[in-house]
């Protein structure tokens, strides 16, 4: 099995996936988060979905149990592990700095790209978290760990 790498794309001549990449929306326009130049999405990330639900219940004197009259789902929190790269310590920062920037935005869109598959998530600000530890410092890397929360509700697409 042959494979390459070009930016968010890994092909593989095998049935595999041949390309995945996750992009936020910022200042107008799409970031990568896994373009291999300045992001690596972990591959931690995306792993596991769970789904919540807000119920609104009743209960009777004259009944046994509870019983359900209106329920919605919570918001879902999704966790992202970005490997953030730099040729200096000073890029390094930029781009820690821009992946604050757009995790903090009150309300913006995340893209996720599987082969022609894509996903898009409305989002709220995230929790983070940077590790710029001795290793990733000699490294001009960090780990930027990110909770993101996204309505419920996602759009699907098939691009081609």
């Amino acid at each position: 099995m042959t494979s390459f790498q070009h930016g968010g794309t890994t092909s593989n001549e095998s049935t595999g996936m041949r390309s995945f990449d996750i992009e936020a929306s910022w200042n107008d326009q799409w970031i990568s988060l896994n373009d291999h130049l300045r992001f690596i999405v972990g591959a931690e990330s995306l792993g596991d979905k769970t789904v919540a639900r807000r119920r609104t219940t009743v209960t009777s004197p004259f009944y046994d149990g509870e019983y359900e009259v209106h329920s919605v789902r919570e918001n879902v929190r999704e966790s992202l592990q970005v490997y953030v790269l730099g040729p200096s310590q000073s890029q390094l920062t930029e781009h820690i700095l821009l992946l604050e920037d757009i995790f903090e935005q009150f309300v913006y869109n995340i893209r996720v790209t599987l082969d022609e598959h894509r996903e898009v998530w409305t989002c709220q600000s995230a929790d983070w978290s940077v590790d710029r530890s001795h290793v990733q410092a000699h490294n001009n890397r960090a780990v930027f760990k990110v909770e993101v929360p996204r309505l419920p509700k996602v759009s699907y697409e098939v691009i081609f």
